[in-house]
């Protein structure tokens, strides 16, 4: 008696244990949906896809519990929709025998050709993020989608950022994103990046910008973080190297230094004596130009004058025109002397 009560107490343990084992996986693919490419045409016999999921098997012979496809064919196809991505285990698999205790004497049809299905047990976790026998351990973290192996717990990828079986390390220095594959930007002094979003933690290198450090200087900046603007004062204005801030093509007349902000006085002093000859020479033409309008307009002036005489004492005209001939011919011969003693005085300028 007590040797009968160990055995039960053993048995049902034993049956305890295989009950928990069993029902600890769910099978995912009871009574989905199916689908067949060649489907059996003869209604009078159910040989339909859904019967390979219908959590029945016992009978594994013609007209019972399976699913076969038509005759004749080159190709056999046939799916199950799981309705969603899910982790799975293992899949139990049941074909045909006719009942027979030997799979092998069953050869009505060749193989490949058709398909012979009793059953097709999917087993897994429905619930995303678990993992292990019962489904109850949670998947790490840093897991892509938090999915990973029903097994063992590795992530089947992960989040950006992170490397790793279980996704618990982050990118090596320089690197950063999905699985680790970008390169960090021109970050100041070499530095590496944030290992999720590749952001410089201190400022960018000379010559880029951005919160990447990815971006080269605008036109017309330069330095560390571009927050430098080149200089006026290069030979073309604001146009100088994006690193250095060295003027594309050199510096202006009158500034030197790298970065052409040094005035030059030697350059200075040679364009202001080149200023104060340029001024001068304007002056000089300025007061030609009004002497010859001043003579102009006096020898108008005087021509006008002696033709209203002449209209007003007609008698003195045949008298006072030699006179006058002979004024303005000694008049225009002191002029030509005092444009010859101009221009002398010019040319020694």
């Amino acid at each position: 008696m007590v040797w009968t009560r160990r055995f039960l107490k053993h048995l049902g343990l034993q049956v305890m244990f295989v009950i928990s084992y069993t029902h600890s996986l769910e099978n995912l693919a009871f009574r989905r949906p199916t689908w067949q490419q060649y489907p059996w045409p003869y209604p009078e016999i159910d040989f339909g896809s859904d019967n390979a999921v219908d959590g029945m098997y016992t009978d594994r012979g013609g007209g019972g519990q399976c699913t076969i496809n038509d005759n004749n064919q080159t190709t056999a196809m046939w799916r199950v929709d799981l309705g969603s991505i899910v982790s799975i285990s293992h899949i139990d698999i049941y074909y045909r025998t006719d009942n027979f205790r030997r799979p092998s004497a069953y050869t009505s049809r060749m193989a490949g050709f058709f398909l012979e299905l009793c059953e097709v047990e999917v087993y897994g976790c429905r619930i995303k993020a678990y993992f292990g026998q019962n489904c109850s351990r949670p998947c790490p973290i840093n897991c892509q989608e938090r999915r990973c192996d029903i097994n063992t717990g590795h992530c089947l990828g992960c989040v950006p950022g992170y490397k790793g079986h279980r996704c618990e390390q982050v990118c090596d220095d320089m690197t950063y994103g999905l699985e680790c594959a970008l390169s960090c930007g021109n970050c100041s002094d070499g530095k590496t990046c944030h290992h999720v979003n590749g952001t410089c933690w201190s400022d960018c290198d000379t010559g880029v910008h951005g919160d990447r450090c990815q971006h080269e200087c605008r036109f017309g900046h330069y330095g560390r973080n571009c927050m430098n603007t080149c200089s006026k004062s290069c030979i073309v204005t604001n146009k100088c190297n994006r690193m250095t801030g060295v003027c594309d093509g050199g510096c202006k007349p009158g500034w030197a230094g790298i970065t052409c902000d040094q005035r030059n006085d030697r350059d200075c002093e040679s364009c202001s004596a080149k200023v104060a000859i340029g001024v001068v020479v304007a002056v000089i033409i300025v007061l030609i130009g009004s002497i010859i309008n001043v003579v102009i307009l006096k020898r108008n002036h005087e021509q006008v004058t002696m033709k209203r005489n002449q209209k007003s004492n007609p008698a003195a005209k045949s008298k006072d025109v030699p006179d006058v001939s002979m004024k303005q011919y000694s008049e225009g011969e002191e002029q030509s002397k005092s444009d010859n003693y101009m221009y002398e005085e010019l040319s020694r300028i």
